[in-house]
């Protein structure tokens, strides 16, 4: 009987232990069901952590921002591409922060290597590397300054700093004078070193936040040696020596309207002589408040204008290294304003976040400032297609597609008192597509029209 009953309660326990399991199983199963973090891991799996630099000097960064309304909104297209466009902000903001960290550890120890009597004393370079991983870049800083502070005159001297000034400055202002300096040089590093970063693949889904249901951008983006030595030679218009794999512009293009709904924002290719060339998706919406079929007509005239000046301005940022921009007082004021904010970090003043919000207004502005103040003209874009799409749901998506290749800037050279409709591309087909119910959930997945080994 004792035996009997053992059993039983071995096998209640196993029962309720294995229902446990599934049930803690079936949450997390639910939990990772969430198809921005499943894109994002099979990516890591493939290509390796972002953030981290491959042997060919590749370098993947991510990411993400919350729609602010339900696709079923009128305002979901506009917001869709503002949230996009923060992605794109958070991206470079994370991106700044870690260039800073690197650089700065990097620069400190160059700084100081001749100072051979307090090597000892400096930290080791893992520990410095992890305290900048970390946001502990003034605690880093300090513990520099704190070691070498007999020649830190002479530092100062070789960031130009006269001798007389010197002479009137405490020891605590010349640390700081020294932090100013220093810093303001290494995010204008960071900022500039922005150059060359272009989307890779962008990912708009449903997810469950366990309060509800929201839509999410993700964008990833990769930043390699091509890249960055093509966005100094777009910037300077001039040939280029990069090369990639030779594409048609037909193939690379969506097929139908509803694959056009995948793409936002930039993508970076080669054109059918291998050269590089830019693809550019912008995206608006129409309010249907009007049964006028002329002010409706308008109202789409109205939205592809936008959707094209977005298209445009995607492009407009990536050519933002260009001469006239990056030495502008404008930049050295956004360095100086970025420097002072990284600086705090670690020492106790804010918190990283509240700094990356800070670091992402200040980009923001900046690049507003530069598309409504610079007479830089973009020459070799072209509108090649234009199109409008309506869901189930009377939704309607309109968008606009612009290139920048060489062919088209060697042509506007050339021509330059030509239209951009006169431009040699011709406009792709589309095919038309007809939907029997709209999708209760959104996910869409832009297309990878370049391998890796291409970058």
């Amino acid at each position: 009987m004792k035996k009997i009953i053992g059993n039983l309660l071995i096998g209640c326990v196993l029962l309720f232990g294995a229902s446990e399991v599934d049930v803690k199983s079936n949450n997390i199963q639910q939990y990772n069901a969430d198809p921005i973090e499943i894109w994002k891991d099979k990516f890591v799996e493939k290509y390796g952590p972002f953030g981290v630099t491959d042997k060919k000097g590749r370098t993947f960064f991510y990411g993400e921002a919350v729609v602010n309304v339900s696709p079923l909104d009128p305002a979901y297209v506009k917001e869709l591409v503002i949230a996009y466009e923060k992605a794109l902000l958070n991206m470079q903001a994370d991106f700044i922060l870690q260039t800073f960290g690197k650089e700065s550890v990097k620069k400190l120890y160059e700084t100081f290597e001749d100072d051979s009597t307090n090597a000892d004393k400096f930290p080791p370079l893992k520990e410095a590397e992890d305290m900048a991983q970390k946001g502990k870049i003034a605690v880093i800083i300090d513990k520099f300054l704190d070691v070498v502070e007999n020649s830190l005159d002479q530092k100062l001297i070789e960031q130009g700093v006269s001798p007389e000034k010197l002479k009137k400055m405490t020891v605590e202002q010349k640390k700081q004078l020294f932090k100013d300096n220093f810093s303001t040089s290494i995010a204008k590093e960071a900022f500039n070193s922005m150059s060359g970063l272009v989307p890779f693949s962008v990912k708009v889904a449903t997810v469950d936040t366990g309060m509800g249901k929201a839509t999410k951008v993700a964008v990833i983006a990769i930043q390699s040696p091509k890249t960055i030595q093509f966005a100094k030679d777009i910037a300077r218009g001039r040939p280029t020596n990069v090369r990639g794999k030779p594409k048609s512009l037909r193939d690379i293009l969506p097929k139908t309207k509803e694959d056009y709904l995948k793409e936002i924002g930039l993508r970076y290719t080669y054109d059918e002589q291998g050269r590089p060339m830019l693809i550019s998706y912008g995206m608006w919406s129409v309010v249907l408040n009007t049964k006028n079929p002329t002010r409706y007509m308008k109202k789409i005239a109205i939205a592809k204008r936008k959707a094209k000046l977005r298209a445009e301005s995607y492009i407009g940022d990536f050519i933002k290294t260009n001469i006239q921009a990056v030495e502008s007082q404008d930049v050295e004021s956004v360095n100086e304003e970025i420097a002072k904010k990284i600086t705090t970090l670690g020492a106790g003043s804010e918190d990283v976040q509240k700094i990356k919000e800070d670091i992402k207004d200040t980009i923001d502005k900046y690049f507003k400032k530069i598309k409504a103040t610079s007479n830089f003209r973009l020459k070799g874009t072209s509108e090649v297609y234009n199109w409008d799409y309506k869901d189930k749901n009377n939704l309607v998506y309109v968008g606009s597609v612009v290139t920048w290749s060489y062919g088209q800037f060697n042509n506007a050279n050339r021509y330059i008192k030509m239209k951009n409709s006169q431009n040699i591309i011709n406009k792709p087909k589309v095919q038309k597509v007809h939907q029997n119910h709209a999708a209760p959930e959104i996910n869409r997945e832009s297309k990878i029209i370049n391998d890796v080994e291409d970058f």
